[in-house]
C-alpha cells in the first residue's frame, strides 16, 4: 500500500499515448500538484519537488531513473497506445501547433506539417526515421 503523504508519481510513457490526461486525472484523485520537470533528468530538481506530486515526462527507463525511484519511493506508471494511433494523434497536433512550439532540432516530426491535411509522404519519412526514437 503506498503512502498518501509521500505520493510522488511519474509518469514516463511516449508522447502522445495519454499523459496529460493521466496527469490531471491522477492529480484530482488523490490531490496532487502538478510540477514540470526537465527533459532531461536531474536528481536535484526532482529532490526540490518536495513529498507529493505527479509529473510526466518522455523518459527512457535508465537506470539512474530508475535507481532514484527505488530511493525515495516514487511510482511509475507508463502508458500504452497503438502506435498507428500515436502516430496519427502526433501528426494531427504537429500540423495544428508546428508554428507555436519550440522543437528540438533532432526532432523530425515538424516535417509532417508538410502534408498538410492527410498524411502523406513527409509522414511516411517520420514514420521510418523519427517515430521509432519517440517510441523507444
Amino acid at each position: 500500500m503506498c503512502n498518501l503523504d509521500n505520493l510522488r508519481i511519474v509518469i514516463a510513457s511516449t508522447p502522445k499515448t495519454g499523459n496529460t490526461w493521466l496527469k490531471n486525472l491522477l492529480s484530482v484523485i488523490y490531490r496532487l500538484p502538478i510540477v514540470q520537470v526537465g527533459v532531461q533528468f536531474d536528481r536535484a530538481e526532482m529532490d526540490a519537488l518536495g513529498p507529493r506530486w505527479v509529473v510526466h515526462q518522455h523518459w527512457t527507463a535508465r537506470p539512474q531513473i530508475i535507481e532514484y525511484g527505488e530511493r525515495n519511493d516514487v511510482t511509475f506508471v507508463t502508458t500504452i497506445r497503438h502506435p498507428g494511433d500515436a502516430l496519427l494523434s502526433k501528426f494531427h497536433f504537429v500540423r495544428n501547433y508546428v508554428g507555436s512550439l519550440n522543437f528540438s532540432d533532432m526532432d523530425l516530426s515538424p516535417l509532417m506539417a508538410r502534408d498538410g491535411d492527410k498524411p502523406g509522404e513527409q509522414t511516411v519519412y517520420y514514420a521510418k526515421y523519427g517515430f521509432p526514437i519517440s517510441l523507444d
